[in-house]
């Protein structure tokens, strides 16, 4: 799966739950005030990412977010280098 493709399902997964897509230069800080401002839990959203994605990392609760993802280009590297190749 390549960059491109990885980020607009993110912004889709985004757009689904939040109503508005994620601001590419601050992924971290947008996902909790989206969460926050809509009353979703974070981890459900990443459980949809997670699940989505088909991501291996098989610490789901944490899943190493918190930590190095900060934009979401970020999430985007992650996400390709922890998803199972096809």
């Amino acid at each position: 799966m390549d960059s491109e493709t990885v980020k607009a399902e993110l912004q889709s997964l985004s757009k689904e739950y939040f109503g508005h897509p994620l601001r590419a230069d601050s992924f971290k800080r947008s996902l909790k005030n989206f969460a926050n401002e809509n009353g979703i839990d974070i981890f459900t959203f990443l459980s949809k990412v997670i699940e989505r994605f088909g991501l291996v990392n098989e610490n789901t609760e944490l899943w190493n977010w918190d930590w190095d993802v900060k934009t979401v280009d970020d999430a985007i590297d992650h996400i390709i280098k922890n998803t199972q190749t096809q």
